[in-house]
C-alpha cells in the first residue's frame, strides 16, 4: 500500500513504510513529546 496523509482537524493520520521516519518532525511542529501509534499485530510482533 501507498504512504497517504489524511489531515482533518485535528485529526493527523500518517500510514505508511515512511511513517515513523516522520514523526520527530511531526511532534516538533506540534511542540509535544508524545504519540499514540497503533500498529497492528502482525507488526507488533515482528522483531
Amino acid at each position: 500500500m501507498k504512504s497517504f496523509r489524511h489531515i482533518v482537524p485535528p485529526l493527523r493520520l500518517f500510514q505508511g513504510a515512511d511513517s515513523l521516519d516522520r514523526l520527530g518532525a511531526e511532534l516538533d511542529r506540534l511542540k509535544s513529546k508524545r504519540a499514540v501509534i497503533f500498529v497492528d499485530r502482525r507488526w507488533a510482533a515482528a522483531p
